[in-house]
């Protein structure tokens, strides 16, 4: 038997390298079809059917295995390249791989986050496999980065989890090693695409002033696997009578906001949510250190239930939020929330394993973060295929909160900075836990988190955290945070109220630029010259938790608990 292990790589720039949603979503849709298979079902690569790809397997590579790749940039543009993806040249366009396991050609190891794991009966057949899926790649989805490794005969006889390490080793050193290269992207007598630079194929980009433009086949084929696969990509999560947004609008917009909350009138603010399991690497290994005593065939078995029992975690943790979103839209449309009947104002961008990332309106993206992680553990708790292994299964989160048009790309950027950031608490702590981190983006400012002057981020679910507690002296008990968040609320409603402990918004503001500095704020306090006013503010500082006041402070007006304040 023989492995092959496979890759998309520089996913997150595949992703966001365009202003539309439709092409974003669509672009996931695509990395997970190329490396999972059949969407909108549970079921495995090797389920898949894929005629062209199966024939080419099983005839050898044939020139035409793909069909004519060019069928999208003729006639009616649009229509046609989406009948490029639809029609002959993919058989079934949402079920890219062949029928691995029923024409006994391949056996699924794992697949999900970006990549997956095969094993053939022979070196040959693995390659015929692999030259077959990477021509179709080359050709139907231009854009996407597929590295993939083969072993060597040489290393069959070992055992099955020292040839896995050595592809890991493998495809590691591959992706490392590539040269830079500079990408010719036409001869300067084509129409340039509008988004990527590329030599358009079609015209027919719907833009938000109805005019349409030239676009690339990369474009094109997003937004055909955006038609294809949306619905039914996203189906599953919804509780009965709910719905997504619109996903015909959402295609046409050039922004998030208007489908997931944002009003008119006010500042439009978006929030990309970014989360990633922790320790994944060190779990895996315990796993494999525990399953020794299993042969090859019960060792893919188990590794492949695995797998996909992490899966189905995670999109329980998604389905969890769906449904709190569902529960609490009342309460989001008092806060002041744009929000039609029954439709839950959630963007999914990815939701493939462990890796997830979704856009929410940014006023309650670290609620949205908060509900998704604790359904998370809840879900893995539950888990019959995790519990039983004794480990702790918890993720982090990163949360870019900016205006509504403001880079895609760079907020996604900044997201998994953060999440690493978040990370950074439990990497060498001697427990687990789930943490997160956020930063609202203003113009182009962008402060590392390393590189904060004076903040408690991040913070720590404590209810997550497995093991020794004290070993978190990096992160914050995310309960100090709302505590301070809610004391900031009593103190705007005794300005409300004329109360004559009211706390004015302008010393407000003077105490959040003054908190890095104690002796200045001391000194302020002191300078104030209402005695009951002086006492309110004294005791107001001293009995916070300053940093975790400096970020309360720092986002108490764009703060929304999706539960009706509760967190």
């Amino acid at each position: 038997m023989t492995l092959l292990l496979a890759e998309i790589s520089k996913k997150q720039s595949y992703i966001f390298n365009s202003i539309y949603p439709k092409d974003i979503v669509g672009a996931s849709i695509i990395i997970r079809k190329l490396t999972q298979g059949n969407e909108g079902s549970d079921t495995s690569i090797q389920d898949g059917v894929q005629g062209g790809i199966q024939d080419g397997v099983q005839g050898g590579v044939q020139d035409d295995v793909q069909g004519d790749a060019g069928a999208g940039a003729q006639g009616d543009a649009q229509d046609a390249a989406c009948a490029g993806i639809q029609g002959d040249a993919q058989g079934d366009a949402n079920k890219l791989f062949a029928g691995l396991g029923g024409a006994g050609v391949a056996k699924k190891v794992y697949s999900g986050g970006g990549g997956f794991l095969l094993e053939f009966k022979n070196r040959e057949k693995a390659i015929a496999w692999n030259k077959a899926h990477s021509r179709a790649i080359l050709e139907n989805y231009p854009g996407i980065q597929y590295v993939s490794v083969v072993e060597d005969d040489a290393n069959l006889g070992q055992g099955i989890r020292e040839r896995i390490k050595i592809l890991r080793e493998k495809i590691a050193e591959k992706k490392n090693s590539r040269d830079f290269s500079f990408k010719l992207t036409g001869l300067g007598v084509e129409e340039p695409c509008i988004i990527t630079g590329d030599p358009a194929d079609a015209y027919g980009h719907p833009n938000t002033d109805g005019k349409e433009s030239n676009v690339s086949k990369e474009l094109v084929v997003k937004q055909c696997e955006y038609d294809i696969g949306v619905a039914k990509y996203y189906e599953s999560l919804l509780s009965k009578g709910f719905t997504f947004p619109n996903e015909k609008k959402v295609g046409r917009a050039k922004k998030f906001g208007e489908f997931i909350g944002n009003s008119d009138g006010e500042r439009s603010l978006i929030g990309l949510v970014s989360i990633d399991g922790n320790k994944m690497g060190k779990k895996i290994k315990q796993w494999l250190d525990n399953a020794e005593d299993l042969n090859d065939d019960e060792y893919i078995k188990r590794y492949n239930d695995f797998t996909g029992a992490l899966d189905k975690v995670y999109r329980s943790a998604m389905k969890h939020l769906v449904k709190k979103m569902g529960e609490n839209l009342d309460n989001l449309k008092a806060s002041g929330m744009d929000i039609k009947d029954k439709e839950i104002p959630i963007i999914h961008i990815v939701l493939s394993g462990d890796d997830v990332s979704f856009v929410v309106d940014g006023r309650i993206a670290i609620s949205a973060a908060v509900v998704f992680l604790r359904g998370l553990k809840q879900a893995a708790a539950e888990s019959p295929g995790l519990n039983k292994l004794n480990m702790n299964f918890n993720a982090c989160a990163g949360i870019a909160i900016a205006k509504d048009g403001f880079p895609y790309w760079k907020m996604a950027e900044i997201a998994e900075e953060l999440q690493k950031h978040a990370k950074g608490a439990v990497a060498n702590a001697d427990c687990d836990a789930c943490v997160l981190d956020w930063q609202v983006l203003g113009g182009s400012i962008h402060v590392e988190p390393n590189k904060r002057s004076f903040s408690a981020r991040p913070y720590v679910l404590k209810e997550t955290i497995s093991g020794e507690a004290n070993a978190l002296d990096n992160a914050t008990d995310f309960s100090v945070f709302l505590n301070e968040l809610s004391k900031l609320k009593n103190a705007e409603a005794l300005n409300e109220n004329h109360d004559e402990e009211q706390i004015a918004n302008s010393v407000m503001a003077e105490i959040y630029r003054l908190l890095p500095n104690e002796d200045k704020l001391n000194k302020y306090i002191a300078d104030i010259k209402d005695e009951k006013k002086q006492n309110a503010v004294n005791e107001f500082v001293l009995t916070s938790n300053r940093k975790a006041l400096a970020d309360a402070l720092s986002i108490k007006d764009i703060y929304v608990h999706i539960e009706g304040g509760k967190e």
